[in-house]
């Protein structure tokens, strides 16, 4: 007998049949996938090709820049746009070749911007100072910051905004300084580090996730490992709670190992099963996104194009999202800067963006056949031509609030609802969504 998912699912099938979905297109594998996570060594080494990084907008933007309305966004399950008003106002070169970007994290006072993924390279954007709207460009000239071998996992940023840490494919944990782009201190793991995190209560500890199932807890200047401890699966992602009371640890079964954090001491609270109960996806998919909001919310996306939503206070689900493609490549689902909304890039070359809680549409189908918990309804858009893959994130609060006072002390009429950032086609695009919800 089928589960309450897979039957929800046909139900939702059937009432979409003459819906319009966005084409979708097959996308190569990367190491991000089963027969990586099997790997116990990292002694082949990956020649990467020249990364270069060049900052271009068209002369007539950088002259005067005007909103022209494309209309980038559409919407489906939903009654009102509210990302009718998307404009691209930064279009950054990152290279020539056809390396992805997985990786977008913005610094905690966000100033800066650490961009990562398939190149062994990692490029940091600094925000200007100042914005107008005839002088949009919310970035300067990037720096790179080499050290890794291979392909970069993660990033974590140290709550002081002066350091950062990376992991990747190659087993290192390395610690990098503003304005050094050459890494001030490396850890070694005998395996590929998945994840990676800075305590936010005390920045001297950090901890690291790998692929042999283990956890470790490192002290930052000392460069001890204080802790080590055992997973029964392996380790594709994880993060501390704002608070850093509690550390979420994704397995690539599709489950989630929630533990009590009390300095580098460990202990664990429950198991988050992010799977269907039943069926072909019974097995579960690797976790690939973990992030805490508010320390109320817990967001977990994982490899089976799904991502779902769980209260901290008793780890109930209670929104499944559904919406684009997301099988092989380690995406993540982040928060707007409100918490109203949240985001994800896709495999299909689309970016999706939910409400946080689904809205109630007008449906031809009785409440019987809908499950509570069921999101599908998002908007969408796509910038490039080419289906490849797109990572997006929203811009923070402090950042979006930066630029809409610099609008507003130049005289500009402007209001910015939302800041979206989107690697696509080699490519890093900003866009500004002005506020104003359309009902179509």
């Amino acid at each position: 007998m089928a589960s309450d998912e897979e039957f929800y699912d046909a139900c939702e099938t059937f009432e979409q049949l003459n819906c319009t979905e966005p084409a979708v297109e097959q996308t190569p594998r990367i190491f991000f996938t089963d027969t990586a996570l099997n790997q116990n060594s990292h002694q082949k080494i990956v020649d990467f090709a020249e990364y270069k990084t060049d900052v271009s907008l068209p002369a007539s933007k950088m002259e005067l820049f005007s909103w022209t309305t494309l209309n980038l966004a559409k919407k489906t399950n939903k009654e009102v746009k509210e990302f009718s008003g998307l404009e691209i106002i930064q279009t950054i070169n990152l290279s020539s070749n056809s390396k992805r970007n997985w990786i977008l994290k913005f610094s905690p006072d966000s100033k800066y911007l650490a961009l990562a993924g398939e190149s062994s390279i990692i490029t940091l954007f600094k925000v200007v100072g100042h914005l107008s709207e005839k002088s949009p460009n919310i970035f300067d000239n990037p720096e790179e910051y080499k050290g890794h071998e291979q392909s970069i996992v993660s990033i974590s940023w140290n709550i002081d905004s002066e350091h950062f840490l990376s992991c990747g494919i190659d087993c290192l944990v390395l610690l990098w300084k503003i304005g050094f782009t050459i890494p001030i201190r490396q850890f070694l793991h005998d395996n590929i580090v998945t994840c990676i995190g800075f305590n936010p209560l005390n920045s001297n500890i950090f901890y690291s996730g790998t692929l042999g199932k283990k956890i470790f807890l490192w002290t930052v200047n000392e460069g001890i490992l204080e802790n080590t401890y055992q997973t029964q699966g392996l380790i594709t992602a994880g993060s501390y709670s704002n608070n850093g009371s509690l550390m979420a640890i994704g397995l690539s079964n599709g489950e989630c190992i929630i533990y009590e954090v009390n300095n580098a001491v460990l202990t664990f609270i429950t198991q988050v099963h992010c799977r269907n109960r039943k069926g072909l996806k019974s097995g579960g998919k690797k976790v690939t996104g973990i992030e805490f909001h508010d320390d109320q919310y817990l967001l977990i996306t994982t490899n089976d194009s799904r991502i779902r939503l769980y209260s901290l206070e008793n780890f109930s689900l209670l929104q499944k999202y559904k919406g684009g493609k997301c099988n092989e490549y380690p995406l993540q689902t982040t928060f707007s800067h409100n918490s109203v909304h949240i985001i994800r890039g896709s495999e299909d070359g689309n970016t999706y963006i939910w409400n946080t809680f689904k809205t109630n549409p007008k449906r031809r189908w009785s409440s019987l056949f809908t499950s509570s918990t069921k999101n599908n309804g998002y908007e969408y858009f796509t910038i490039s031509k080419d289906k490849t893959l797109c990572n997006s994130i929203f811009g923070s609060s402090d950042l979006v609030k930066k630029v809409q006072n610099d609008y507003l002390l130049t005289g500009s009429e402007i209001i910015i609802s939302h800041i979206i950032l989107t690697t696509s086609n080699q490519k890093l695009y900003v866009l500004y969504n002005q506020f104003k919800n359309v009902p179509w």
